[in-house]
């Protein structure tokens, strides 16, 4: 399994990670914690891969595309499309019996899409469904997706809606993230001097978010994975 940040991993794990560990969830599975973006992704993937992984999942949260699927809805797509138009299918038996499972809860028979960047704009989230006809996005699935695709592994994606079609992203939000998916205090108190009004749009995300992991922290809850 892949995820970006720790926030996602502890949804599996219940404990805290640092960026680059592989934690082993049970026997025969194990969690890359990768960093966000598609180069860490695949790098993840690879690693996985090389460790002797016969399926890999990318799991964590997404944007929504779809005004009308809400955050914390949780998807279970049958297909990603990258950035670039090619199309990679998951894993149809696995998605089948992981559904079966998380029935009635999941969002099934949809497409995700891959985003180059942090979708901050309604009307960018808007452009990109227009585009694909996706319900979410993320930018490490297609990586991970493609990684499978070489090695000849099965794929699944369980992914959260953590941020709505309609909801904008403010920059602090952006901020207070680096690249390996750690807080970065400086980026987010020079964000917070910049623009102190967007302070008051941080709560209103934070729920989203938390409902996004309180289906992540579901779906491991069942055992689906292992």
């Amino acid at each position: 399994m892949v995820a970006a940040l720790g926030l996602e991993v502890r949804c599996l794990t219940g404990r805290a990670s640092r960026p680059g560990d592989v934690v082993l969830l049970a026997p025969d599975t194990r969690v890359a914690r990768a960093g966000i973006g598609a180069e860490r992704a695949a790098r993840a993937a690879r690693r996985l891969i090389d460790a002797g992984v016969t399926g890999l999942v990318s799991w964590g949260l997404a944007a929504g595309l779809d005004p009308a699927i809400a955050a914390g809805s949780l998807l279970v797509p049958d297909a990603i499309v990258a950035h670039d138009g090619q199309r990679f299918s998951v894993a149809t038996q696995w998605r089948a019996r992981v559904c079966q499972a998380l029935a009635p809860t999941a969002v099934i028979g949809v497409v995700l899409r891959e985003a180059e960047a942090p979708l901050a704009e309604p009307s960018a989230k808007a452009a990109l469904r227009a585009l694909s006809g996706a319900v979410g996005a993320d930018m490490e699935s297609a990586a991970v997706a493609r990684e499978a695709a070489r090695a000849r592994v099965e794929l699944l994606v369980i992914r959260a809606i953590s941020d709505g079609a309609t909801r904008a992203l403010p920059t602090l939000a952006l901020a207070a993230l680096d690249e390996d998916g750690c807080i970065a205090i400086g980026g987010l108190c020079r964000a917070a001097l910049a623009a102190p009004r967007q302070l008051a749009a941080l709560p209103a995300l934070a729920r989203d978010v938390r409902a996004a992991t309180l289906s992540l922290r579901a779906v491991a809850a069942t055992r689906a994975l292992h």
